[in-house]
């Protein structure tokens, strides 16, 4: 069945969708996201810049979060995971994990 989220647990569903959205997948905004051609790519031509950058800019445009900061990178054999923490208005931290 379909579930009502509120408070903090609405805001965490929203900051997993924006750390999962890829560029061209909002038709109202077709710019928001990471491009899709970083996923699945060699490890050792990860463009980690170009992924905090879009990450940054979704975040910077949803007024509930103040920053994004960028824990780790951990390497597990042929994956690739980046560690995320959003800060909120209200001084909450959500974390999150992206693999590439």
């Amino acid at each position: 069945g379909l579930k009502t989220l509120e408070g903090r647990d609405s805001l965490q569903q929203t900051y997993s969708t924006i750390m999962s959205t890829i560029r061209g997948s909002i038709p109202e905004f077709p710019e928001d996201g990471v491009p899709d051609y970083v996923f699945g790519s060699n490890k050792n031509i990860i463009q980690y810049p170009i992924i905090f950058r879009s990450l940054l800019s979704i975040i910077q445009k949803d007024k509930r979060f103040t920053g994004l900061e960028l824990l780790d990178i951990n390497k597990d054999q042929d994956s690739v995971f980046m560690d995320f923490q959003a800060t909120t208005i209200v001084g909450d931290n959500l974390t999150n994990s992206i693999a590439i």
